[in-house]
């Protein structure tokens, strides 16, 4: 069983380039013969869509920038951060864990 697989494995890399270069013979299109000019590239023509519907995108892209930018102001005021209690200043907090600490020394 294993004999089988490793020889389809085998046959199966042995055969990829073969039938790789076989598909790669397409024929290249011949370089221009001198004195001929290569034939020029034509673009796709592009239309200009009127003024009126251009400013009326513009509008349209501006009010939904402001109205973004009005949502995303009404869910930073909505979602502040608490304001701290104004009798807990620093010496305050230090005060009570050294308090604690000392608490803590004493039950050992």
């Amino acid at each position: 069983m294993k004999r089988l697989a490793a020889a389809i494995l085998l046959g199966c890399f042995l055969g990829w380039p073969v039938l790789a270069l076989a598909e790669g013979d397409t024929p290249q299109p011949s370089p221009p013969q001198s004195g001929q000019k290569p034939a020029p590239k034509t673009l796709a023509p592009s239309t200009v869509p009127p003024a009126e519907t251009l400013e009326k995108d513009v509008d349209q892209a501006t009010g939904k920038i402001e109205q973004r930018g009005r949502d995303e102001q009404l869910i930073r005021e909505s979602v502040k951060t608490p304001s701290r209690r104004p009798d807990l200043e620093h010496d305050v907090e230090q005060g009570i864990q050294s308090e604690n600490i000392e608490k803590a020394l004493k039950r050992k």
